[in-house]
């Protein structure tokens, strides 16, 4: 994937009239060229990217104006006089939005206030999304951690905003990680392209072309999306595709003799032969979580500690929880080769007796103070129970989370896999 792969998107683009260069406008470049984008218009993207969350953007495009009339052309004092629900009501007379638009309502009070308390603090929205690097600016507003956590916006609907708002990011959404992914184009190992492999992809080919890292994003976009290009979607139409001879796709394919490349969409049945991407580690599954654990201690993600661990268990313990049960511990007290978890009142841990699954599971521990661990649990874990184990030598498992793997796993992939449930978990204790 190179300079040559950008110029053949464009033109697949432009000889079907999908893309104007002409009369393309480069949010981008609005912005280098000193563009300073108004509060309203901040709110608009904000907007416009919530109601792209899980559908076809074309049923926003072709509302554009009844969108901007239902939200008062983003006027948003005008937006925070009026109930939600009455945004809920007007979107789907015009079919606008999707399953989700309900909930995205009850938060677009949030988020707009959330966005008014950073203008107090920095001045302006501007000021704020370029007060740092652009990967630092997309963790603070999308991190559920943190304080400018954005309600119903995970990392690329936050990119789509920014984006909308002329910053050169872009977004790791399902179609530039399926065609990035080692089925596809092949820039990942893994099937779906990681959010960081989705940047650091599209950085390169922008310094190799000179062009935009939003508008590479944008023409890759256009060449997968439904209602535009629809090229390498989850159906690909390979017999159209002027990426096809760089493609792993089209080359397990051409090995499958079964397969009708004549055919314009492969359809999904036949996608059984792609590619196998994945090679053994190297490193014991156990190395490669605890070097996954200790990646997120160093982002600030929780506390962990070689320590925490047990033969066939990597714990973790967060904040939240720790502040929450108040389970704070004098660890000089404790005697060389007792075991250290028994002295918590909670933690989290890896389980790695699984061969096909990773489980990840809160685990209130009644070794210590039995008492105490018993009461929090009957007064505010309870509720939360999602595991249905019952509680056996001294441990309660109140809830987890379980990926599938295999022995073939790469330690990319088996990274990438700790982060889905582990955002699983974060997720859920956000609700407690």
């Amino acid at each position: 994937m190179n300079n040559e792969t950008v110029l053949k998107v464009k033109k697949y683009l432009s000889d079907n009239n999908i893309f104007d260069e002409k009369t393309f406008v480069s949010p981008a470049q609005k912005r280098k060229d000193g563009k300073a984008f108004a509060f309203e218009e901040h709110v608009k993207g904000m907007i416009l990217s919530l109601l792209s969350a899980q559908t076809k953007f074309w049923k926003i495009d072709q509302n554009i104006d009844k969108i901007q009339a239902i939200f008062f052309n983003y006027d948003a004092d005008k937006i925070l006089n009026t109930d939600e629900d009455i945004f809920l009501t007007e979107l789907e007379k015009i079919g606008c939005g999707s399953r989700t638009r309900k909930a995205q309502m009850n938060v677009l009070h949030y988020n707009i206030k959330l966005m008014k308390r950073i203008i107090s603090q920095y001045g302006s929205m501007d000021a704020f999304i370029c007060s740092a690097p652009i990967k630092d600016i997309i963790k603070k507003l999308a991190d559920y951690d943190s304080e400018y956590k954005l309600k119903q916006m995970g990392t690329a609907l936050v990119c789509e905003y920014l984006k909308n708002v002329g910053m050169d990011c872009a977004k790791p959404d399902v179609h530039m990680k399926r065609i990035l992914g080692c089925n596809r184009l092949g820039y990942s190992k893994l099937k779906d392209a990681s959010d960081d492999e989705v940047y650091e992809a599209f950085s390169k080919l922008s310094k190799e072309t000179g062009m935009y890292i939003a508008d590479i994003d944008y023409l890759f976009w256009l060449f997968c999306s439904d209602g535009n290009g629809a090229i390498c979607t989850a159906n690909p139409k390979c017999s159209r595709c002027v990426l096809k001879e760089e493609c792993n796709m089209n080359k397990s394919l051409v090995s499958n003799d079964k397969v009708d490349l004549s055919s314009d969409i492969v359809d999904a049945a036949s996608l059984s032969s792609e590619i196998e991407c994945h090679s053994k580690c190297n490193k014991s599954k156990k190395d490669i979580i605890i070097e996954w654990a200790k990646e997120k201690a160093e982002q600030g993600e929780f506390d962990y500690d070689i320590a925490f661990n047990g033969k066939e268990f990597v714990r973790y313990r967060t904040k939240k929880m720790t502040e929450l049960i108040n389970d704070n511990f004098n660890r000089s007290k404790i005697s060389t080769g007792d075991k250290l978890w028994n002295y918590f009142t909670y933690f989290y841990e890896i389980d790695l007796k699984l061969k096909t699954k990773l489980r990840l599971q809160f685990v209130l521990c009644y070794k210590h103070n039995p008492e105490k661990a018993k009461m929090i649990y009957e007064n505010y874990l309870k509720k939360y129970k999602n595991d249905p184990r019952k509680e056996s030598d001294g441990y309660n498992w109140v809830f987890s989370f379980s990926i599938d793997i295999n022995d073939s796993i790469t330690e990319k992939e088996l990274k990438n896999r700790m982060d889905i449930i582990y955002d699983m978990m974060k997720k859920y204790e956000a609700s407690i």
